[in-house]
């Protein structure tokens, strides 16, 4: 357990000092003390939580209100295990090939070949006759 993935926002918003020296106090002691002191943990976590967004009716989200997927992924990508990390990231990398496609969408119109091809064909014809 020597990589383990960084504490997220909401862990550091909820956890104190003492309770992440309580975490790692847990394993040196005896099991059944500390399978009480690691419910105190959650315990203090989960009140300080519900006073937090308690107190803030808007504690997380962007002022917008729009999603940033890329930013998601990258914020993600620390907590998926390490053998479906690489699918994961792929994610990030189709929702930019399907953006660009988005930006580049009326090239592939096959409405607009249609019309495209018409008008091309009606000059050819005016060319020739």
């Amino acid at each position: 357990m020597t990589d383990l993935p960084p504490m997220t926002q909401l862990d550091y918003m909820v956890s104190t000092n003492e309770t992440l020296m309580l975490k790692a106090f847990l394993p040196y002691i005896n099991a059944d003390f500390a399978s009480y002191l690691a419910i105190y943990i959650k315990y203090s976590e989960l009140m300080s939580t519900i006073n937090l967004f308690k107190d803030k009716k808007k504690v997380f989200g962007n002022k917008d209100g729009s999603l940033d997927f890329s930013e998601i992924i990258k914020a993600m990508t620390p907590y998926v295990p390490e053998k479906e990390r690489a699918t994961f990231e792929t994610l990030g990398s189709l929702k930019d090939i399907m953006e660009t496609f988005e930006q580049y969408k009326d090239l592939f119109d096959v409405s607009n070949a249609e019309t495209l091809f018409e008008t091309f064909s009606g000059r050819m014809d005016n060319g020739n006759q």
